[in-house]
């Protein structure tokens, strides 16, 4: 977790420090494979044959929004609702780039 640190996910969710991390991690990487769709953005570090590695800043918005999917998949192992979904766009719409 590059965006979001262990420790932050876990307080944010409040759950114990001996929790399944894997899991976490694996909703931590769903939550960006979102947001990074919803906002036409890279959040992870990539390699970018000019600059090197670039490692872009993320905004505490868009950690906000990872938290909240990250809460309702851990909490409902179903999915999501609309509402958090909602939510997590309503998050993202600031730094949505628009596509052709």
């Amino acid at each position: 977790m590059n965006i979001i640190e262990e420790e932050q996910i876990q307080e944010w969710l409040r759950l114990d420090p001996s929790t399944d991390i894997y899991t976490l991690n694996m909703l931590v990487d769903s939550a960006i494979d979102v947001i990074e769709h919803h906002t036409g953005r890279t959040y992870l570090p990539y390699d970018d044959p000019l600059l090197g590695i670039v490692t872009p800043a993320v905004p505490t918005s868009i950690k906000h929004a990872i938290a909240v999917f990250v809460a309702a998949h851990f909490a409902d192992r179903e999915g999501a609702t609309d509402t958090v979904m909602t939510t997590v766009r309503r998050l993202c719409a600031p730094f949505r780039i628009a596509r052709l």
